[in-house]
């Protein structure tokens, strides 16, 4: 198994039975924080992507069509692997706006981005440098 998925299941059973409901806010915000920054996809097709501190992301040179689009984000961690969200506002795609995916969380950790689309081959991203 992953690490990032080792660290998310252990955080989750954390939450769910540790003695203190106090430290379920912090423990997923800890873990949700990894996401924020620069990514870059380390496929063709894949661009960057952006995960704001305040729940927005931003996506330029996506898919073979080169598109860009920029919403909100957030993590559900009703199943594992937990579930990233990705609900695009605006795009130069018409098609991608007012759509949210539902990416599987395969590894999230300080180097590594991790995902996969339901019934497709896993997608990572490295953290961007500066």
């Amino acid at each position: 198994m992953p690490r990032g998925v080792l660290i998310g299941v252990a955080a989750l059973l954390l939450v769910s039975c540790g003695p203190q409901a106090s430290t379920q806010p912090a423990t997923l915000t800890s873990l949700q924080s990894k996401l924020h920054g620069d990514w870059k996809g380390d496929g063709p097709c894949q661009g960057q992507i952006v995960f704001r501190t305040d729940g927005a992301y931003a996506r330029t040179h996506y898919s073979p069509g080169d598109n860009e689009c920029s919403g909100s984000w957030r993590v559900t961690w009703e199943a594992l692997p937990p579930t990233l969200l990705l609900s695009c506002k605006t795009s130069n795609n018409p098609d991608l706006r007012g759509k949210t995916e539902e990416l599987k969380l395969l590894r999230l950790d300080d180097a590594v981005l991790e995902y996969q689309h339901p019934g497709e081959s896993s997608v990572r991203y490295t953290r961007a440098s500066k």
